[in-house]
């Protein structure tokens, strides 16, 4: 809470009542909140038809809620998360345990892009009624990997040297709802023959993650209906679990980026829901949006409650699990 919020001035009270459009002032009662129970009945506002299609308040009814797993998040900026009130159950509950701007080099600064900030809200938020993510008891790790406005190889690098730092802090999942193909004038672009598992820097840095016990998921990218029309890296990478959207109908989305890879391999893996998906916009208010930057982080959050779930299963089974 800001320090507007803090402050318990009341020494304007009796002028304050005085007003002619003040009926009467009532001091605010004073409450507790209790450590959360596997009974609990959750809330789900918007957010429903999103989880449900992934039977995830089942999940939650079991008290599965990606409590115990860390899961980091690579984008682009949290525009906000540290003052907008719909993000404040993740800060009463100290589930934000590290973060990292690898842009700029230096401490996370929340005034960036609010991409990062409707992709956490998506995995990880508690607002009842209103909203509630794929997994709300998951600790997070934020890192700041993308530069918004350009798309440069140095992004890539930038996401290696913070797979390299997850790896350190001993994160279970990396989530990164980014994708890199074409590129800004004079940066050389990929072309689809690249999509093939073992070419680009990021895709590459997303294998040896995965080679190292980290489980990886990756939204498949936006240029379904664009001259690209493929997947993006790191999303052809085989230890790569590539998410594509779908509407609420379960029907694929037009702007989903279509696979196989290019050698061959069924791409994107999965599917949820990433057309009119809730989301808060950079007020705090529910909205809706579209794009496989949303359904990704529901896959992800979807894959902390499954690891809470079956702690001795390995990457690989939970991997074909999730497929079958």
């Amino acid at each position: 809470a800001s320090d507007v919020y803090k402050r318990q001035n009341t020494d304007d009270v009796p002028k304050i009542g005085s007003l002619p459009f003040v009926s009467y002032i009532e001091a605010l009662a004073h409450y507790e909140v209790k450590e959360q129970k596997t009974d609990d009945e959750y809330r789900y506002g918007w957010s429903d038809i999103q989880l449900e299609m992934l039977n995830l308040p089942n999940y939650h009814k079991l008290g599965y809620t990606g409590k115990g797993v860390t899961l980091a998040l690579f984008d682009a900026g949290f525009y906000k998360m540290d003052s907008l009130p719909i993000f404040d159950s993740l800060w009463a509950n100290n589930q934000v345990i590290a973060s990292y701007d690898f842009v700029l080099n230096d401490s996370i600064s929340y005034t960036h892009s609010n991409h990062g900030m409707a992709v956490t809200a998506l995995v990880a938020i508690n607002y009842p009624d209103s909203m509630m993510g794929a997994s709300p008891n998951v600790s997070l790790v934020l890192a700041r990997t993308e530069d918004a406005p350009t798309e440069k190889h140095i992004e890539e690098l930038n996401w290696v040297r913070a797979m390299e730092w997850a790896d350190s802090i001993s994160v279970d999942i990396i989530h990164s709802s980014l994708g890199y193909s074409e590129f800004d004038t004079l940066e050389g672009d990929y072309s689809y023959a690249d999509m093939d598992g073992k070419t680009t820097i990021i895709t590459l840095a997303a294998e040896l993650a995965a080679s190292r016990g980290i489980f990886i998921t990756n939204s498949a990218g936006n240029q379904g209906a664009k001259d690209w029309r493929y997947i993006t890296a790191p999303c052809d990478g085989k230890n790569v679990l590539c998410v594509g959207a779908v509407d609420s109908f379960e029907v694929l989305a037009d702007f989903s980026s279509r696979g196989p890879s290019s050698d061959g391999r069924i791409k994107p893996d999965v599917m949820a829901m990433g057309r009119r998906a809730s989301i808060p916009n950079e007020f705090g208010t529910m909205v809706t949006s579209n794009g496989t930057s949303l359904s990704g982080p529901l896959i992800a959050g979807m894959v902390a409650c499954l690891k809470q779930a079956h702690p001795n299963k390995t990457n690989e089974q939970l991997f074909k699990a999730i497929l079958m």
